[in-house]
């Protein structure tokens, strides 16, 4: 196709909007300096088809968008109908043309009502309880990404295969568009937000897969959210299931966990559970082991549940699907997962996600239901505080389970360094590392996994495997300027103690002198 054929069809569709028109001229202008990036499609990912900041067919606006939509409705078969979802961020008019597009094209349309806190989760569930329903979808801004996603669910609130979305955006610069000014002729039934969601969180629905319909907890739960919606959900339903809650209002303006308990000097002896809620809904926890708040890292908050929730997977088979990992997540869960015979893979890996039994990432989890790229973390708070509380019930077990990662699956000690480091270096990275190359004096480099991948706001660099199977990870933290470097040392057991911790010292300090020499050069 010609230059002059895209441009044609872009002032075309917007030419009652100067604004648009003004920034489609400004492409054609430049026409092979923006070719490249003004024709490339959406990204299809595993947590749906994700839009990028060039404008052009990968932008999300009202061409892309109805462009994705014409070409799902030719998949359609007559008198469909589809449950949608629109992210309270979804601008306006991108809402009108999506359901007067529906209309025009015959398809009914179920949808919250405007203004709703309406999330991913609420629409999976809808399509759960309301089986007339053949599909949906959702618009969603990811606040941890700062980018648009269109999800295509099933009529069990699964996403649909990674072949069908890739379809949806193969042809999309192709595709020839002919609608864009659509009179209103919306035409959709409106679903209660409220009844979706209460149905979905009553006691008797929220646990009923862990056959625990009398659940009565006994934790006394702290928790400071700086999310409005999420906070008003969490409230709602810990009504629901009759919890004692405090809010630590405290807490709100940075989470400051040492404020927080100098504040409250009882703090440990009042509280079971602390939970912390930023504003892009990231989760910190903190439990209370041995009589002491104790805050439970992303790893281990995994490897707790997975822990807790093996005997359900394998009662409902669902144990031969995998687990998704982050790309520094450490050791002791591949332990784990290896220990249960769990497959698993890694988030830079594309997967249907009817494959996919659980994933988390920074903060962020899904609940292991059916829904393993869902990280809207609500459900899985609450199944959370429902293992913590069967844990209390057993006699503070969540010591156990802690002290049994110590002594069972945790071979490696672990450090964390972070590094200043402007981005300009990242390339002379890979002109400091090789294979067979000594590492230290006692480790040899053996393999080198390179990564170059970019997830919320962190840019990893490679992973480096060591010949004791120590292995460090370089990661790059966009926002903050840092390089991260992830030490993982496997401790030797016929060396003494303080041996191992020389050599964990020394190969720290070799993996924070790489990164140091990279900004030298």
């Amino acid at each position: 196709m010609t230059k002059e054929y895209y441009q044609r069809k872009w002032l075309n569709f917007y030419e009652s909007n100067e604004y648009m028109q003004n920034k489609v001229n400004i492409i054609f202008n430049n026409w092979e300096l923006n070719k490249e990036s003004f024709l490339r499609s959406p990204e299809v990912g595993n947590k749906g088809i994700k839009f990028s900041d060039d404008f052009g067919y990968s932008y999300f606006c009202e061409f892309s968008v109805e462009t994705i939509l014409m070409i799902f409705c030719t998949m359609l078969r007559p008198n469909m109908k589809i449950g949608l979802g629109f992210d309270l961020n979804t601008p306006g008019q991108i809402r009108k043309n999506v359901l007067n597009l529906f209309a025009q094209q015959g398809v009914q349309v179920y949808i919250f009502e405007k203004n709703s806190p309406t999330s991913e989760t609420n629409l999976r569930d809808l399509l759960k309880i309301d089986r007339k329903l053949n599909g949906g979808i959702y618009f969603d801004f990811d606040q941890n990404e700062k980018a648009w996603y269109i999800k295509f669910f099933d009529v069990e609130g699964v996403l649909v295969p990674i072949k069908i979305q890739q379809k949806l955006v193969d042809s999309l610069s192709e595709f020839n568009l002919s609608l864009g000014n659509y009179s209103n002729i919306e035409n959709s039934i409106n679903v209660s937000y409220d009844k979706v969601f209460e149905s979905t969180f009553s006691k008797n629905k929220l646990f009923n897969f862990l056959q625990a319909d009398d659940f009565l907890s006994n934790l006394k739960i702290e928790y400071s959210i700086q999310n409005e919606f999420f906070e008003k959900k969490f409230n709602t339903v810990a009504r629901l299931l009759n919890l004692n809650t405090i809010n630590s209002k405290i807490m709100m303006l940075n989470h400051n966990v040492s404020l927080f308990k100098s504040k409250f000097k009882s703090n440990d002896e009042r509280s079971d559970l602390l939970v912390l809620v930023n504003k892009t809904n990231q989760l910190k926890i903190y439990n209370k082991v041995s009589g002491k708040l104790t805050e439970i890292e992303n790893d281990l908050i995994a490897f707790l549940y997975i822990d807790f929730m093996i005997s359900y997977w394998r009662s409902a088979k669902m144990d031969n699907k995998l687990v998704i990992l982050p790309l520094n997540a450490k050791k002791y869960v591949i332990n784990l997962l290896e220990s249960y015979s769990i497959n698993y893979a890694y988030e830079n890996q594309i997967y249907n996600e009817k494959d996919v039994l659980f994933s988390y990432n920074q903060g962020i989890f899904s609940t292991g239901l059916n829904d393993g790229f869902n990280y809207d973390n609500l459900k899985f708070l609450f199944y959370y505080i429902f293992m913590t509380n069967e844990y209390k019930i057993k006699g503070d077990f969540i010591n156990y389970k802690t002290n049994q990662l110590l002594n069972v699956y945790n071979l490696h000690l672990y450090d964390q360094i972070r590094i200043s480091f402007d981005k300009i270096f990242l390339k002379k990275m890979d002109l400091i590392f090789s294979v067979g190359q000594k590492f230290t004096k006692t480790h040899e480099i053996v393999k080198i996994i390179k990564h170059n991948y970019e997830s919320y706001g962190n840019f990893y660099l490679y992973t480096i495997i060591l010949s004791d199977d120590s292995r460090i990870i370089y990661q790059y933290d966009i926002d903050d300027s840092k390089m991260i470097v992830h030490v993982e040392f496997m401790n030797n057991m016929n060396k003494m103690k303080v041996q191992n911790k020389i050599r964990f010292e020394e190969l720290k300090n070799k993996a924070a002198d790489a990164v140091k020499f990279a900004k030298k050069f």
